[in-house]
């Protein structure tokens, strides 16, 4: 048996015609609704057991780094200008 109103026919007591298919339509909605609620609790839910599972795995270390260990920079710009005046000081003697 069909129930009253679908798709087209007149509802007894109302003038509605075609409820049935609205009200299909307004179960559709909140089944929707359901299993959205339902997917996103479920992704919170996965997020939370990775994290449960995980955390034991995963270090986490801040710490300051040391100070770098190579050459001094002023020395190495000391040497880049004395390698610089010496090639300069050889072309002026050769131009000159």
């Amino acid at each position: 048996m069909r129930a009253p109103g679908w798709p087209n026919e007149r509802v007894p007591g109302t003038d509605a015609v075609g409820t049935g298919l609205a009200h299909a339509g307004r179960m559709a909605g909140k089944l929707l609704q359901w299993l959205g609620a339902l997917f996103v609790i479920g992704l919170v839910g996965g997020a939370v057991g990775g994290f449960l599972v995980l955390k034991d795995r995963v270090r986490v270390v801040v710490d300051l780094d040391d100070r770098a260990t190579g050459p001094d920079p002023v020395a190495l710009l000391r040497d880049d200008v004395a390698t610089l005046q010496r090639d300069l000081g050889d072309l002026r003697t050769s131009l000159g």
